[in-house]
């Protein structure tokens, strides 16, 4: 079967009154944007390349609803505050930093966040959070009193 004979495909546009029906060709394809430019697509195959992380944050970040952003917001800043305490160590450079400025602020705004938050979720789950809210809290005043005699 050669190129002339393959069965080809149809694109429906949804977003009008569903009456349009547009037949894909080489150059309709050809002259479709690219779905991620940025991509390096100097050693993947076609079949094979995959857009930025950054393409595919927002893109999943336009399918929660505002809670579950929310959500995951508190669930962010609340790593990235243990990271800046020097909690746990940042998952980039595997190095432990302490910048209490960084934690003091992503604290501040799970402290924003938290309480409406707290009304969309279930009861465990508002119970956890204030839970590792008031740890943040807790190791925050720790680190910020510096070094202790014993340590």
């Amino acid at each position: 079967m050669n190129e002339e004979d393959a069965p080809g495909f149809t694109v429906v546009d949804r977003r009008s009154s569903g009456d349009d029906v547009v037949e894909a060709t080489d150059e309709t394809v050809a002259s479709m944007p690219e779905v991620a430019p940025d991509v390096d697509q100097t050693d993947a195959e076609p079949e094979l390349q995959m857009p930025p992380p950054e393409y595919l944050l927002n893109l999943a970040c336009l399918s929660l609803s505002v809670t579950e952003l929310c959500a995951t917001l508190v669930f962010v800043l609340d790593q990235k505050a243990r990271i800046h305490m020097g909690l746990l160590a940042d998952p980039n450079t595997g190095e432990v930093k302490v910048s209490l400025d960084d934690a003091r602020l992503a604290i501040d705004l799970i402290q924003f966040l938290a309480p409406r938050v707290r009304r969309e979720i279930p009861p465990e789950a508002a119970a956890e959070l204030d839970r590792r809210t008031n740890d943040l809290r807790m190791n925050f005043v720790t680190r910020s009193q510096g070094p202790t005699k014993d340590g």
